[in-house]
């Protein structure tokens, strides 16, 4: 009886794939460690981003904008239009309203013919 000789592809592809499932046994046993340590889902942050404080609330903003007007990161004037759209109004007094989008031009009618 005549054997058939094995390609060395087949023993590549065997190799993978065993490593593969290897793999794959990793992760689901990393995702159970995480998950009973209380750490799965990973929470996605990026590098200098400090998350907000659970309660921000509106007075808490206003104190944060007195103190970086104390200690002189802004300008009154900013201050004063910070403040203002904070509080919901203007900072002449009037009610604050997002100015519309502008509108594109209209083409002439009649050009291009």
């Amino acid at each position: 009886m005549r054997h058939m000789p094995i390609s060395p592809v087949f023993g590549l592809m065997h190799g993978i794939g065993c490593l593969l499932f290897l793999a794959a046994i990793a992760v689901v046993i990393w995702m159970i460690i995480k998950k009973k340590k209380g750490q799965w889902p990973p929470q996605h942050h990026h590098p200098g981003h400090v998350p907000p404080p659970p309660e921000a609330t509106a007075s808490n903003a206003f104190q944060i904008l007195d103190e970086r007007l104390a200690r002189g990161e802004i300008e009154v004037d900013d201050y004063l239009s910070r403040r203002a759209a904070l509080s919901g109004d203007r900072p002449n007094g009037a009610e604050y309203r997002p100015d519309p989008a502008p509108q594109p031009p209209h083409p002439e009618e009649g050009a291009g013919i």
